[in-house]
């Protein structure tokens, strides 16, 4: 059985890192309207991206959620 614990202290780092997190927010960042104030992300993982998102527009509210299991 996979280790989550185990995987998530290097799932970024095997991912592309923050460079990717970085990508991947602005490109998200770009669909979104600017009425938008809150995104729901589902299957954030470690949170790195949807850390991103939220530090790319301040007074957007940003909730991550992920299933380890």
């Amino acid at each position: 059985m996979l280790d989550y614990n185990h995987e998530a202290t290097v799932y970024d780092d095997t991912r592309g890192g923050l460079p990717r997190a970085e990508a991947a927010a602005a490109a998200v960042l770009g669909l979104l309207p600017d009425a938008v104030r809150s995104l729901l992300d589902i299957g954030c993982g470690t949170g790195l991206v949807t850390g991103r998102i939220a530090a790319g527009r301040p007074g957007l509210r940003v909730t991550g959620s992920d299933a380890a299991h």
